[in-house]
């Protein structure tokens, strides 16, 4: 189990995308089959068999987790890297979900649990919620959305600040993105007073 079928089910893990549920699935056969094999009782408390040997644990490892560490490893090994395939991929599905997301800063330090329905489901989405949940975030050195002057604000983030969640923050969401803006200088009159006649038009359609 631990020379063999582990390292099989751990080489694609880079590339995967699956939810705990799935990983749980995925690993139960091995288990079911594995641990009475080994002596011991196959309804063992998972989290004892995924626990260190120091824990008096099995050390077996949760696939959920180790595909975490794999994202996480990607990012650290090509995300930075200027002459690598992947890192240039990396970068690129990063900066693509900035620009839907709308917010400023760096993509993995925003806060998963109130904007993740905003963007598609993607590798990096997935790269997001695995360190959202675990506390953890990660910089990026692409560049990051701007505000156009003084007195500015992005329009997610006010949104969001006025208590739009969910369903309708996603609904303003695509309207952002349809109309490609940003900010609120995107949509207003020089003095900032007004919505501007072309996006009015906009809104009239």
């Amino acid at each position: 189990m631990t020379t063999t079928l582990l390292p099989k089910l751990r080489y694609p893990l880079p590339a995967t995308t699956f939810s705990q549920r799935a990983c749980t699935n995925i690993l139960a056969p091995a288990l079911q089959a594995g641990l009475p094999a080994s002596s011991i009782v196959r309804s063992m408390p998972r989290a004892l068999v995924h626990a260190p040997l120091s824990s008096r644990g099995l050390n077996i490892p949760d696939l959920y987790t180790e595909q975490g560490i794999k994202y996480i490893e990607q990012i650290i090994a090509h995300g930075y890297r200027d002459h690598s395939i992947t890192g240039k991929l990396l970068r690129g599905s990063i900066q693509q979900t900035k620009v839907e997301l709308g917010l400023p800063g760096a993509l993995l330090h925003q806060d998963y649990s109130k904007y993740h329905q905003l963007i598609t489901d993607t590798w990096v989405k997935h790269a997001w919620l695995f360190l959202w949940e675990h506390s953890m975030s990660m910089e990026d050195d692409g560049p990051h959305l701007q505000l156009r002057r003084e007195g500015d604000q992005f329009l997610v983030a006010a949104f969001s600040a006025a208590g739009y969640t969910k369903t309708n923050l996603a609904r303003l969401n695509r309207c952002h993105l349809f109309l490609q803006v940003t900010t609120l200088a995107d949509v207003t009159t020089g003095p900032g007073r007004a919505i501007s006649d072309s996006a009015s038009r906009h809104y009239a359609t």
